[in-house]
């Protein structure tokens, strides 16, 4: 099976990823519009890993998440409202029981940020979500065209993970087929994986036990 050199390094990860500590986040909706998604990315990461909201944040509203202990914790926001609106900070310091305010001052003009994000490799019509129902702790999220002989990077930030039955939505690239494999390594290192999976906007894979290979 191609694309399964990774088990030093996945096991690596597992240690750095399981111990790092959390500090408690408020933020809060005054931008006068409706929250529907909120993302928190570390300004050093490439991607904004996943929604943190599970419901709408309605206007004057806040919420309090929490967000990983960096040596250096300045991160990037980005609060995507109705109305096709999305705001944005840049390096906000964050410590813990910060209270961040986001308000139409951050409004982005141009639409949403591609600031942090990889676009080069991951930035695609197609947004696929991916659930975790294998029953473990997922560390790692890999997805690669089926043409290509590489996994790429874990699609998780830095310090996220992946519990039993949440989610993730990612961006998916074009590709010829839109065929894709897929892989998700939990907590001991074992791995699950779904392959030549023909992907489309909006859909949904479901990970299970039984896509388990065992430890690459």
């Amino acid at each position: 099976m191609k694309k399964i050199a990774f088990g030093f390094l996945i096991l690596l990860l597992v240690h750095v990823t399981v111990f790092a500590q959390n500090q408690p986040v408020t933020f809060v909706n005054n931008t006068g519009s409706n929250g529907l998604e909120l993302y928190i990315s570390h300004s050093t990461d490439s991607g904004w890993g996943q929604n943190r909201l599970t419901s709408n944040l309605n206007n004057g509203q806040s919420i309090t998440l929490n967000i990983p202990v960096h040596e250096n914790n300045l991160y990037d926001i980005w609060f995507a409202g109705s109305g096709d609106r999305h705001y944005v900070k840049m390096n906000v310091p964050i410590s813990a029981n910060t209270r961040i305010v986001i308000t139409s001052d951050d409004l982005n003009p141009d639409g949403s940020p591609t600031t942090s994000v990889d676009s080069t490799i991951y930035n695609g019509p197609q947004q696929v979500t991916i659930v975790n129902n294998t029953g473990y702790l997922v560390l790692a999220v890999f997805t690669s065209p089926v043409i290509s002989d590489i996994w790429g990077h874990n699609r998780l930030s830095i310090n996220q993970v992946l519990n039993n039955g949440e989610r993730i939505t990612l961006n998916f690239p074009s590709s010829t087929g839109n065929r894709f494999d897929l892989m998700l390594v939990d907590l001991d290192g074992d791995s699950y994986v779904k392959q030549n999976i023909q992907v489309s906007a909006n859909s949904t894979i479901e990970f299970r036990f039984s896509d388990f290979i065992g430890r690459q």
